[in-house]
């Protein structure tokens, strides 16, 4: 994969996502595996998002 995946505005979901570029150096029947790690991952940040709670309004 060549493309550059476009930062997202957060360090760990920018990490987890760089490890797209690692397919093309994998064969086809690879991919599964590394997606599945991938989705795991995302789901570990989100986690984390969801255990801080609802975001605080900012003070006028």
């Amino acid at each position: 994969m060549s493309d550059e995946v476009p930062p997202t505005g957060d360090a760990r979901v920018d990490a987890v996502l760089e490890s797209l570029q690692q397919l093309a150096d994998l064969p086809v029947d690879a991919h599964a595996e590394v997606y599945d790690q991938i989705h795991g991952q995302l789901r570990a940040v989100l986690t984390q998002a969801g255990d801080q709670g609802p975001p605080r309004p900012s003070a006028p």
